[in-house]
Formats: structure tokens, C-alpha cells, sequence
């Protein structure tokens, strides 16, 4: 990710603090590929390890909703495999439409732009936070070009 490139350049505390705004506007790049839709959802997949079986999960995680895709395409899915997943829709109120198993989507398969903000400025905040960067801070910068506060 050219975000964490550039915040690399930093030599020490000071450059790197000094290199956040222009590592923001990397990140707003991103965000706008996301919010334009042009982001292959190819590239957007997530790969989760199976616990358990797919129809023996209680609840209706990304993995196990995926996994039950493939099981109905009669691809054969078991406990410790990996499976891919596009996020589709998170509010959908069928779990079936929340995620798309990787064999299922195509470059048509439309994703859940907001979820992916929010995996986005989720991962940024990892980086940021002990610079006072919260995800919210950081959605607000990016989306909102909000000036950085000193």
C-alpha cells in the first residue's frame, strides 16, 4: 500500500509525523477507487480459515456464509480449509446476500463500498492511532478533506 510507503520514508518520530498528511492523501486515493467502484472486486476478497464445518457454525459469519456457497455449488468444504469471500452487502437481512464466495463473483459483483471503507480506515488506525488518528479522524480527513488538526 503506498500509504504505509510513504509513512516508510520517515527516518524518525518527527518525519514521520510530518509524512501523515501526504500518507493520508494516498489513503484518499484509495477510498475514492472504493466509492467510484473501481476497484476490481477481485482485489477486495477476504480469506478466512474454517473452524468448524460450514453448516455447523451458530452464528452467521463471513466464512461460514461463504463456505455454505460453495457447498450448495458442490464444491466440497471442510473444517481447516480457507475460504474467500467479496462482502457484498452487510445489511442485507438474508445472510446469504451479505458475502459472495471468491468462485461465485466476477468483475460485476458489486461490493459493500461502505464495509470496505471502514476495513479501510480500520487498518489505517492501526498505524495512526498512537499519532491521535482515530478511524473516525482518519474518515473524516480522507472523506471530508478535513484539515489535519495540530
Amino acid at each position: 500500500m503506498s500509504m504505509i510507503r510513504e509513512l516508510a520514508k520517515a527516518r524518525n518520530t518527527e518525519e514521520f509525523v510530518d509524512r501523515i498528511p501526504s500518507a493520508l492523501k494516498e489513503l484518499r486515493h484509495y477510498a475514492e477507487a472504493l466509492i467510484r467502484r473501481k476497484v476490481e472486486p477481485r482485489q477486495l476478497l477476504i480469506t478466512r480459515q474454517l473452524s468448524r464445518e460450514p453448516y455447523r457454525y451458530a452464528h452467521a459469519v463471513f466464512q461460514a456464509i461463504a463456505a455454505k456457497q460453495l457447498v450448495k455449488i458442490g464444491v466440497n468444504v471442510s473444517a481447516g480449509q480457507t475460504v474467500q469471500y467479496l462482502i457484498a452487502d452487510v445489511k442485507n437481512r438474508h445472510a446469504h446476500g451479505k458475502v459472495v464466495a471468491a468462485q461465485l463473483a466476477n468483475s460485476t459483483t458489486k461490493y459493500d463500498v461502505e464495509k470496505y471503507l471502514e476495513l479501510l480506515f480500520s487498518a489505517a488506525e492501526n498505524i495512526l492511532l498512537p499519532f491521535g488518528y482515530s478511524a473516525k479522524k482518519i474518515r473524516d480527513y480522507v472523506l471530508h478533506q478535513e484539515r489535519q488538526a495540530s
